[in-house]
């Protein structure tokens, strides 16, 4: 394969962030490639104390929170313990030749109304919002 191991130095968010960029964040986007459910646990107290405008998109793998000891569920009800609610954005297999003739617009992000992904789903870009509405636009 292709997965090698390394060490990195890693720090909460909120460590990391001063407090005007938290306070004037509009987006935080996570793909930590498995790592979001860690990222996400520890940036708790930052995410309780955003702005309301503040969204957040986190790329969802349940294969890899689930060798977390975790699941898409799980992440979902942290998320939404801390006021924000979930959007699936339309899915992309990131694949060159559907860029070509560029494709429509994708539709707006729609709201997630239950815990898992779509059926067959194996990964999806969540937006996280504190706007309670059908769908993000």
């Amino acid at each position: 394969g292709v997965w090698r191991e390394t060490r990195v130095r890693a720090a909460p968010l909120d460590a990391l962030l001063s407090e005007e960029q938290v306070r004037t964040a509009r987006l935080l986007k996570v793909d930590v490639e498995g790592g979001e459910w860690a990222v996400l646990r520890g940036a708790a107290a930052l995410l309780r104390d955003a702005p309301p405008t503040l969204e957040v998109v986190v790329e969802v793998t349940p294969r890899w929170l689930a060798l977390q000891g975790s699941s898409v569920s799980q992440l979902l009800r942290h998320m939404r313990a801390l006021g924000f609610w979930p959007y699936i954005l339309a899915h992309d297999d990131y694949e060159i030749r559907r860029a070509l003739p560029p494709p429509p617009p994708p539709p707006p992000p729609r709201r997630l109304r239950s815990d898992e992904l779509p059926a067959g789903c194996d990964q999806a870009d969540l937006v996280f919002s504190r706007r309670d509405v059908e769908a993000l636009v």
